[in-house]
């Protein structure tokens, strides 16, 4: 994974705070949904566990490391992905409690321990009162990382303990030649026409855009 061209601001930001030794405890990315604030969060958290940035101070998780690599395996153990039941549109509590447990556990590598919650704003009422006494309390050389389509729906006393990151949408033209190369390779290649068609049906969202190309969205949408 990489950061997107239009993400390059946010990250410069958390970038800076990581080398100046200020990590907030909570970030909350927030921003419509199909712009890509899950793969900027494991990317974050990605360079948040590398162990060469640590030793000296990269603007980007090196890759190579064995913590690089244990989350590109989706196999580090000081990582958890903390998402909705399959089945349920609903984060409920027993998943806080979970995600409390696994960080007042010892780092299994000896680094941070880092959560990624999403969506956010599926947090029922019990789980959200969950989550902010975690924020009030953190635990230890914890980060939870909260991606948010709609950050409003949120508890304020939520929103007010975690360092937030608005994500826009990007600029049409870096869209357009984003997905134009996405998709280069595969099946589905779109003329100008099919191009506007789809940013337009996906409201300008680019990872949204891509995702009606290979579900064959497009056509459905052109019958």
């Amino acid at each position: 994974m990489t950061i997107f061209s239009w993400q390059t601001e946010q990250w410069d930001r958390v970038v800076q705070q990581a080398n100046s030794g200020k990590v907030p405890h909570a970030f909350l990315l927030n921003g419509v949904e199909g712009i890509g604030k899950r793969n900027f969060a494991t990317e974050l958290a990605r360079y948040l566990l590398c162990s060469e940035v640590a030793r000296s101070s990269l603007a980007v998780a090196c890759g190579q490391c064995k913590q690089c690599r244990l989350v590109e395996s989706e196999t580090h153990p000081d990582f958890k992905h903390i998402v909705p039941e399959e089945g349920s549109s609903v984060l409920k509590v027993d998943a806080i409690r979970a995600m409390v447990g696994f960080f007042a556990q010892s780092s299994m590598q000896g680094g941070r321990k880092l959560a990624v919650l999403a969506p956010a704003e599926a947090l029922n009422h019990n789980a959200a009162n969950a989550l902010l006494k975690t924020l009030e309390e953190p635990s230890g050389d914890s980060v939870i990382i909260l991606v948010s389509h709609s950050a409003g729906q949120l508890l304020p006393t939520i929103r007010s303990r975690c360092q937030v990151l608005d994500f826009s949408l990007p600029d049409p033209a870096l869209a357009d030649v984003w997905l134009r190369e996405s998709l280069i390779g595969r099946e589905k290649i779109l003329d100008d026409d099919g191009l506007r068609s789809v940013m337009t049906l996906a409201a300008n969202a680019p990872l949204r855009a891509r995702d009606f190309v290979e579900s064959g969205a497009v056509e459905e949408n052109a019958t």
